[in-house]
């Protein structure tokens, strides 16, 4: 549970220069936060206390996580609201513990409205290269003393006339050097990943970080095979070896995870239609 106050009291900086509370009776998500941390900390707290409170904060959340037009303040409210789940599953089956609440008791629902939010793609249609986009916030290097926050950038773009064939652009986060490459996996009928058959692909199109200016990020682009798996399954992972550091023990691989139903619902909304 200390987790969240760090991460929260850091951010509450960032979120706060962008409140959006414009009705005046609707707390800005800063003062929400508060209220979510006193509530979870406090050992007393009963599991409808617990609700109440974390349902105000997914709600404004995911009106955060919904500002297309704000990067840095979409990418704030998406650790939030991991951190968020996390704090919220903990909480629950500390008072499940203790006071033998019922079974779920409201938290699934919690958890997937948070997740939904922070899953969702956006269109953009550009005249000439329509594309369904979004950023994905990603913390590289987690153990180590002062992991690094980042951000990757995919984008899918759309088959027209000129360009009938789709294909995956991905802007990774400023800490990958090299090597990427994506698998893909299904829940099994226990509803758990089947890690054992996931379909690995080797990225053969990409730029390692540098090569086109000292600058510039690592980034790869995949054709329409790609896209089509990436509506055929349900989770997809993309790694990535990140810059050299002497003291890594894990080689410095990199794995962030992504569910593909929000990335699904988007294309039948635009291209399904």
């Amino acid at each position: 549970m200390k987790r969240i106050i760090y991460v929260v009291i850091s951010l509450l900086g960032i979120t706060s220069c962008g409140t959006r509370g414009t009705i005046i009776d609707k707390k800005p998500i800063d003062e929400l936060l508060s209220d979510f941390i006193n509530v979870v900390e406090d050992p007393t707290s009963n599991w409808p206390t617990v609700k109440s409170v974390t349902a105000r904060l997914v709600e404004s959340l995911r009106e955060a996580l919904n500002d297309e037009d704000n990067r840095g303040y979409r990418l704030s409210s998406q650790r939030i609201a991991y951190e968020t789940i996390l704090a919220t599953i903990d909480k629950y089956f500390e008072i499940q513990c203790v006071d033998g609440i019922e079974d779920d008791a409201g938290v699934d629902e919690l958890v997937s409205r948070l997740g939904d939010a922070i899953f969702q793609w956006f269109s953009d249609n550009n005249e000439k290269y329509p594309n369904l986009w979004r950023d994905h916030f990603y913390v590289s290097d987690k153990e180590a003393e002062n992991p690094i926050d980042g951000y990757f950038h995919l984008a899918v773009l759309l088959p027209t006339k000129e360009n009938p064939q789709p294909s995956l652009h991905i802007i990774y986060p400023d800490a990958a050097e090299g090597c990427p490459m994506i698998e893909f996996r299904d829940f099994d009928e226990e509803g758990e990943e089947d890690s054992e058959n996931g379909d690995r692909v080797l990225v053969e199109k990409w730029v390692a970080k540098g090569e086109v200016e000292d600058n510039s990020r690592m980034f790869s682009v995949s054709g329409p095979d790609i896209v089509e798996k990436m509506l055929e399954h349900e989770v997809m992972y993309i790694s990535f070896i990140r810059e050299h550091v002497d003291s890594d023990e894990d080689g410095g691989l990199e794995i962030a995870r992504l569910s593909l139903a929000q990335f699904q619902a988007k294309w039948r909304e635009t291209v399904d239609y």
